[in-house]
């Protein structure tokens, strides 16, 4: 995240200066409740850029009140310029944690794993309303093409998050027929009760 937080921070300010609270509400506008910066990592960050040439600082009366506004530097462009023209490669998603726990799991570790798919369900299903409450990218993104883009990448994002559910559904439904079966042939049943697992003692 610190390389990322590096070059929206230059992303955002080769558009226009700003002071760390510009910057954070902006990135706030542009990518929704789903990928947010901290103001900490921000103010850090910029702390960063500005030690190392790539951004400029000054103190500034706004509203009655002394801010420090940051600008990009000639180099701070150049570095944005060469990160933007990088190819972007596809990240790995198979490669999750969880995956690793899934198909290395002995029979004992399922109702676990299942609770764990529990878990994400409700995680995936908060995230989508939260998408669903954010405003709409014409009413909080300046800029034509920044609005376009908004929309699409909170399209991406739902898409993902609806694509996550429907994978844990299915997954929860293996581990359940699974367990169904061990316990039929007269292994260590497991039952569901009121969406949580509890083993059979």
């Amino acid at each position: 995240m610190v390389s990322d937080t590096r070059f929206a921070i230059l992303g955002l300010l080769a558009s226009e200066p700003g002071c760390g609270y510009d910057l954070t509400k902006r990135f706030g506008e542009l990518f929704g409740a789903d990928w947010r910066m901290s103001r900490g990592q921000v103010y850090g960050m910029l702390k960063t850029l500005e030690k190392d040439g790539l951004v400029e600082s000054r103190r500034v009366v706004r509203n009655g009140r002394k801010i420090r506004l940051y600008n990009i530097m000639a180099t701070g462009i150049e570095a944005f310029r060469v990160w933007r023209e990088q190819p972007c490669c596809l990240t790995a998603p198979h490669r999750e944690e969880l995956f690793l726990k899934l198909a290395l799991a002995q029979p004992e570790d399922l109702p676990r794993l299942l609770e764990c798919l529990i878990d994400r369900e409700q995680e995936c299903v908060q995230r989508l309303h939260l998408h669903a409450k954010e405003p709409s990218p014409d009413a909080a993104v300046q800029g034509a093409w920044q609005r376009r883009a908004s929309g699409q990448i909170g399209s991406a994002i739902t898409a993902m998050l609806q694509a996550e559910l429907d994978w844990v559904e299915a997954m929860k439904r293996c581990i359940e027929e699974h367990l169904g079966s061990l316990a039929g042939a007269g292994g260590a049943p497991a039952h569901i009760a009121g969406g949580q697992v509890r083993r059979v003692a």
